[in-house]
């Protein structure tokens, strides 16, 4: 809803494109930035005027290719593949085709998340870059061209400056509807892996479903405790 609200304010893709310019589409960066050397060995060489001359590629903050190729496959096995938050999920399925389906479809809806999160992103600094919207001009820099720190709150940016009041609310309550669900899940994972990896090996006389579920109970409510108190 943010994506399509906020293309139709800014005037369509073709004016996202025309804003951001062809650097901000294209994931795949050098390994340093142009005109300067790179290097395995850790160091960042300047000349005398201060400007970048030789770099190690990773001490680049752009995402160098390379790096992009090796963390992002890593990153994405360890989290579908490895992760109880993810595994419970189709470990609950009640046969082998379900999971499989359900494994499916939840890698299909892992794609939107590049319209859920980045393309808000580039509206955002469009739009403050444009000055179609008041309350965005602190997102862009006009001396530099770039984006300034502020645009990190990107998001709620949008939210409060671009969407009317109605469409606000719908988009907080969509929020809050992940948040708990978020948070359902991983206490239901660390109830989980107490209760079967922990409770269940040094309590084998008390094995029994009610005493799994009771021990499952009151492990999510020491996790919800401790987790506000790291809050604090």
């Amino acid at each position: 809803m943010l994506t399509f609200y906020g293309l139709h304010v800014l005037g369509g893709w073709s004016e996202l494109r025309t804003l951001c310019g062809s650097d901000m589409f294209n994931l795949w960066k050098p390994l340093t930035p142009v005109g300067v050397a790179s290097t395995w060995s850790p160091v960042i060489e300047k000349n005398a005027a201060g400007d970048l001359v030789k770099q190690a590629w990773y001490f680049n903050g752009a995402y160098p290719w390379l790096g992009m190729v090796i963390c992002a496959p890593v990153i994405g096995l360890w989290y579908w593949c490895t992760d109880q938050y993810i595994v419970q999920r189709v470990l609950g399925a009640p046969n082998e085709q379900v999971a499989r389906r359900g494994s499916i479809f939840a890698a299909v809806l892992k794609l939107f998340p590049v319209y859920l999160f980045i393309i808000p992103g580039l509206i955002c600094f469009a739009l403050a870059k444009s000055g179609k919207v008041p309350g965005l001009e602190s997102v862009y820099d006009p001396a530099t061209g770039k984006a300034t720190a502020i645009s990190q709150a990107a998001f709620p940016m949008l939210v409060k400056y671009l969407l009317p009041v109605g469409l606000r609310g719908i988009v907080v309550a969509g929020l809050l509807s992940a948040l708990m669900g978020s948070l359902a899940g991983v206490f239901n994972a660390c109830s989980t892996l107490f209760t079967v990896d922990i409770y269940q090996k040094f309590r084998p006389s008390q094995a029994s479903t009610r005493s799994f579920a009771r021990a499952g109970s009151r492990q999510s409510l020491w996790s919800w405790s401790l987790w506000r108190g790291f809050r604090w």
